[in-house]
C-alpha cells in the first residue's frame, strides 16, 4: 500500500510521537512514555529544522492515510495510529498494518475511531489495539480483525465501538505482564528526558 502525506495536515503542536514512541537510533535514544529531550509538550520540537533523520521520516497514520478522519489527530483524540510492518499475521495485507494506541481511556470515545477500524478491517489491514505501559515499560497489543470483522463488514460502527471496549478491558486484564516489562534499548543508554505526566504527578511541569 503506497503511503503519501495527506494534504493540509501538519503536526503543528502535536507531540504524541515525541512522548509515546521508543526511539532506538544512534542519533536519538528514548524510551516510550518519556518526553524527548528536544520536545516541549504541547508546543513542539525545539530543534525542528535540524531534528534527527528518524524524526524526519516517520509519520503517524493520521498524517499518511486520508481515510483516517480529521478528528483522529493524536493530541486531540488520544489515539496514536502507527503504520507498521512488524509481525503481520499471514492472510492480511503484507505491506502495512495499523497499531492503534490508546493514550488514555478517553481514546475509546474518539470521534471517527470506529469508522476508521471498520474501513481498515474491511480492507484486510491487520489492526492491533495497543495499550502503552508505564514510562520505560513495554505495552500490550491484540489483533482486532477477527473479533470485529462481522461488525465491520456490516457497517455497524456504534456496535463495533461497544465491542472494542470489551476487547480493551480484556487486554487490560490479560496484558499486565507485558505492560510491566522494562524496555531494553539495543543501541545503549537512552537520552535524558522526563516521563510523560500522569494524573498522579499533578499539574504539568
Amino acid at each position: 500500500m503506497a503511503m503519501t502525506l495527506v494534504g493540509g495536515r501538519e503536526c503543528g503542536t502535536c507531540t504524541a510521537c515525541c512522548v509515546e514512541l521508543t526511539i532506538d537510533q544512534l542519533e536519538l535514544r528514548k524510551l516510550a512514555g518519556h518526553v524527548c529531550p528536544h520536545c516541549v509538550v504541547g508546543q513542539g520540537c525545539t530543534i525542528y529544522p535540524t531534528r534527527p533523520l528518524v524524526c524526519r521520516t516517520w509519520f503517524c497514520g493520521w498524517r499518511q492515510l486520508d481515510w483516517i478522519g480529521e478528528s483522529l489527530r493524536p493530541d486531540r483524540s488520544d489515539v496514536l495510529i502507527c503504520p507498521t510492518q512488524d509481525d503481520l499475521p499471514a492472510g492480511y495485507d503484507p505491506h502495512v498494518g495499523l497499531e492503534v494506541a490508546l493514550l488514555s481511556q478517553a481514546g475509546l470515545k474518539a470521534q471517527g475511531l470506529a469508522e476508521m477500524l471498520c474501513h481498515a478491517i474491511r480492507s484486510n489491514i491487520a489492526s492491533f489495539l495497543c495499550l502503552p505501559g508505564g514510562p520505560g515499560r513495554g505495552g500490550a497489543r491484540m489483533l482486532l480483525n477477527e473479533d470485529l470483522k462481522e461488525l465491520a463488514e456490516q457497517g455497524q460502527p456504534a456496535t463495533l465501538l461497544r465491542e472494542l471496549r470489551k476487547v480493551h478491558l480484556h487486554l487490560l486484564l490479560m496484558g499486565g505482564a507485558y505492560m510491566d516489562q522494562p524496555i531494553v534499548l539495543a543501541q545503549g543508554v537512552p537520552s535524558e528526558g522526563s516521563h510523560a505526566p500522569t494524573p498522579e504527578d499533578g499539574p504539568d511541569r
